[in-house]
């Protein structure tokens, strides 16, 4: 590890993209044959009719199209070399043109004035977060091991059959372009960036990356890259971190044996409400409980034991858990999974004598044996696949794991803090939005009453003025009735029509702005959407 934290420094002289970058120029800059200059010639006077013996001169010519110099089409079955301009720049200078066999992005640097000697600015922000003062002296190579240890993965990508995995030189550089992205600051050597489906990104995709970034050694000196991946949601976070707290200083339980720890009091009511009853509850399986429960219990956090699932009254062991801890407004349970193996069941004296005598064997073939090894899962989200496993491998313990269990409840913690208050101050901002947007609605709820009010007196206005002269011929006709019958009849219409004019009239009324009645729901909800309210 110490050596390859030392070719932190000199990236820039031996790093793979630029040997693979150089191994490609030299191939393609190699000195031509005088059995490929022939063919050059040949294609470049316009493949003038020639007696070759056989089709050795296609392969050729296929070999400069290799080396850039030749292109060839196929156009309607038929075989048709041409030269490229670097192939016309050879036979008329004898020499490759400059910048023959460079890549783009080389070319785009040269034409720029930039070294093209591999001298990236991944490895310009290598050099100064190398050369920056370290604050204090990490044990990098247990931090690095314990921090990628028993964490879940996402898994790979899958391979479809016949398909090809990306090449490295791809792996590579999309490595150093998770690097860019990362904006490491160059005093620190932190950094931190987001991603998510909806921006074509693929976790598992992500993860391969990381695993290239930690192979290829392209993290300052203590730094760890890791991601925070949530099944429950389509976006993710990827981060560049320092060593925890608790790589330099342990637990202040972790230094204590079995012996020296008595279990915990949450511990021991796990233990009677019988959480642990599909768990072989050994010493060494309340001594990993006690250790987190007097942790969390240091540091201020609530702890409880977790209820078991009952039927008819009976125990039906936990969905989450046997522990449970809670921080502010972030909840965590642990909950200790022992290792089961399944053996061949070897029979008894008394199990083959009852089968002579009954002709029943009343053993099974495989028994479940118990192992003293565990799985400690942290259960951090709503969904049951949001959750982090440690396990015991054989060369790791889950005691040696602990400091990282209680690193990732409180920085998840602190990030559901951060959530929860970006959340909080866009809820105060939407209600802020939704008050002025109200305001807004109100207001021109009014004008629009006002202006249903104004409109109904001008058609008023204009139906009295009509009415005037319709009132005028009509009185004109009943005098000329000569039937008093009739002309009682017509009188008592007339009458009633000149009160209804009067009623019309609007200058028969107050003048005054009107009344503006409250708005419902709906004539509301419209009118705050249209000024940017929900």
């Amino acid at each position: 590890m110490a050596e390859r934290i030392g070719s932190l420094a000199s990236i820039d002289e031996g790093s793979f993209l630029h040997r693979v970058e150089i191994s490609i120029m030299s191939s393609l800059t190699k000195n031509l044959t005088d059995r490929q200059k022939e063919i050059l010639h040949w294609i470049g006077d316009g493949c003038p009719e020639m007696d070759w013996s056989g089709s050795s001169h296609k392969a050729t010519a296929r070999a400069l199209a290799g080396r850039q110099l030749v292109r060839i089409s196929h156009s309607n079955g038929i075989w048709s070399p041409s030269l490229t301009d670097a192939g016309r720049y050879y036979l008329d200078h004898g020499t490759f043109p400059a910048g023959h066999g460079l890549s783009k992005r080389q070319r785009d640097r040269l034409g720029k004035g930039q070294p093209i000697d591999g001298s990236t600015p991944v490895a310009e922000r290598k050099r100064e977060a190398v050369s920056a003062p370290k604050t204090e002296a990490v044990d990098t190579e247990n931090a690095l091991s314990h921090a990628d240890h028993g964490a879940t993965r996402t898994p790979p990508a899958v391979v479809p059959p016949g398909g090809k995995r990306s090449a490295k030189l791809s792996l590579a550089k999309r490595a150093e372009a998770l690097i860019d992205a990362l904006q490491l600051d160059p005093a620190s050597g932190l950094g931190r960036t987001s991603r998510s489906y909806d921006d074509g990104h693929d976790p598992s995709e992500d993860e391969r990356i990381m695993r290239k970034i930690r192979d290829l050694d392209l993290l300052p000196s203590g730094r760890r890259i890791r991601s925070d991946y949530w099944h429950a949601r389509r976006s993710w976070a990827i981060e560049v971190v320092g060593p925890p707290p608790w790589h330099s200083s342990a637990l202040s339980t972790s230094s204590r044996k079995r012996h020296q720890l008595p279990p915990h009091p949450v511990v021991t009511e796990v233990l009677e409400k019988q959480t642990l009853s599909d768990v072989d509850a050994t010493e060494r399986a309340c001594y990993l409980l006690s250790a987190l429960a007097t942790e969390s219990e240091i540091r201020g956090h609530h702890l409880s034991a977790i209820e078991p699932r009952t039927w008819q009254g009976r125990s039906e062991g936990t969905d989450r858990g046997q522990l449970s801890i809670k921080i502010r407004h972030s909840s965590f349970s642990i909950e200790l999974i022992q290792t089961i193996d399944r053996r061949e069941y070897t029979p008894t004296e008394a199990d083959i004598r009852h089968e002579i005598r009954t002709g029943y064997k009343r053993w099974q073939k495989w028994i479940d044996v118990p192992l003293d090894e565990f799985t400690l899962r942290l259960h951090f989200g709503r969904d049951r696949r949001d959750h982090q496993d440690w396990v015991d491998d054989g060369q790791t313990v889950l005691e040696d794991l602990l400091p990282f269990v209680m690193e990732q409840i409180e920085e998840r913690t602190v990030a559901a803090d951060l959530a929860r208050e970006a959340e909080l101050r866009r809820l105060e901002e939407q209600q802020r939005q939704d008050e002025i947007a109200e305001v807004k609605a109100l207001e021109q709820w009014a004008e629009v009453v006002r202006a249903e009010v104004l409109s109904e007196q001008v058609r008023n206005w204009r139906a009295v003025r009509e009415l005037d002269h319709y009132l005028e011929a009509l009185t004109d006709h009943v005098d000329g009735i000569e039937d008093w019958t009739a002309r009682a009849s017509a009188r008592e219409w007339l009458d009633w029509a000149r009160n209804r004019r009067v009623e019309l009239d609007p200058f028969n009324r107050g003048i005054s702005m009107p009344r503006i009645p409250a708005p419902g729901y709906s004539d509301l909800s419209e009118l705050k959407r249209r000024f940017g309210g929900s």
